[in-house]
């Protein structure tokens, strides 16, 4: 195999654990939001302790995925652009990331 073909077989395998990656945030992100409508419909009381618990653990697990994804991502910019622009795109995340007001 050469080196062309087996850095495209590793791009497919990166792109396809990137898009479990990304269904599986966008599942924890619909659990995390049905609990937390379930816990503001009942009103915070304390009768919501599976919604917390449901909020809680989500909400770990959430980072988790994203934490991995954001990684896959940083990964998958060497396959998808030049070493170049790749470079540029990571500066520029990290120039926005380093603004002051963000939420994350």
């Amino acid at each position: 195999m050469s080196t062309q073909d087996e850095r495209r077989r590793e791009q497919a395998e990166l792109e396809a654990e990137f898009q479990r990656l990304d269904i599986a945030h966008a599942v924890l992100a619909d659990m995390l939001f049905a609990a937390a409508d379930t816990a503001q419909a009942k009103g915070f009381g304390p009768d919501c302790g599976f919604e917390i618990d449901r909020l809680q653990r989500s909400g770990r697990a959430s980072k988790q995925v994203h934490d991995e994804r954001t990684a896959l991502w940083d990964r998958l910019l060497d396959y998808r652009h030049t070493p170049q622009m790749a470079g540029r795109i990571r500066a520029k995340v990290a120039e926005r990331s380093q603004r002051p007001g963000r939420s994350r």
